[in-house]
C-alpha cells in the first residue's frame, strides 16, 4: 500500500491522501494538492473579485500606457493588473520576452514568421506580436524544444 501521505487541513475536516497520486505545490503562500498535473496560476483583481487565470490560458501579456498598469491577454477575456514584467516572467518558464513591453506564452504560439519577426497565436482574432530582433532566436529556440 501507501507509505507516504499527504495531509490537507480545511476549516471544517482533515482530509488524508496518498503523495502518490498528488503533487504537493506550494505558491503565493498558498498548499494546492492538484491531481497529476502543475499548475501556476496568476492572480488577478477585477471589478472588485479576485480571479485566479491558469498560465496555460494566457496567451500573451503587454504593457500600457499607464504606468505599471498591464493587460492579460487569455482566450475569453482581457484583464488588468498592478505589476511588472520582470516579476511575472519570473514566475513561469513558459513565460518569455519578446520585445521590451511583451511576454509571450511559449505554448500558446502557432507560427512565428522569420520576414517580419511576428509571433501568431492559436487563438483566432488575437492579433500577431513583434519580437525583438535580440529575443528572435531564444523565442525559437525555446519554441522549437516543446
Amino acid at each position: 500500500m501507501f507509505s507516504t501521505f499527504a495531509t490537507l487541513v480545511s476549516f471544517t475536516k482533515i482530509v488524508v491522501y496518498p503523495i502518490t497520486v498528488f503533487n504537493l505545490i506550494i505558491l503565493n503562500g498558498y498548499v494546492s494538492l492538484l491531481k497529476g498535473k502543475y499548475q501556476m496560476n496568476i492572480l488577478l483583481k477585477d471589478k472588485g473579485s479576485w480571479i485566479k487565470v491558469p498560465i496555460e490560458q494566457v496567451i500573451y501579456i503587454s504593457t500600457t500606457r499607464q504606468p505599471h498598469l498591464l493587460q492579460v491577454t487569455t482566450d475569453t477575456d482581457d484583464y488588468f493588473i498592478y505589476d511588472s514584467l520582470h516579476h511575472i516572467e519570473k514566475r513561469s518558464n513558459k513565460l518569455m520576452f519578446c520585445n521590451k513591453s511583451v511576454i509571450v506564452n511559449i505554448d500558446q504560439i502557432e507560427r512565428i514568421e522569420q520576414k517580419l519577426s511576428q509571433i501568431h497565436f492559436h487563438s483566432p482574432g488575437i492579433p500577431a506580436v513583434v519580437c525583438s530582433r535580440s529575443r528572435y532566436k531564444e523565442i525559437l529556440q525555446a519554441w522549437k524544444a516543446l
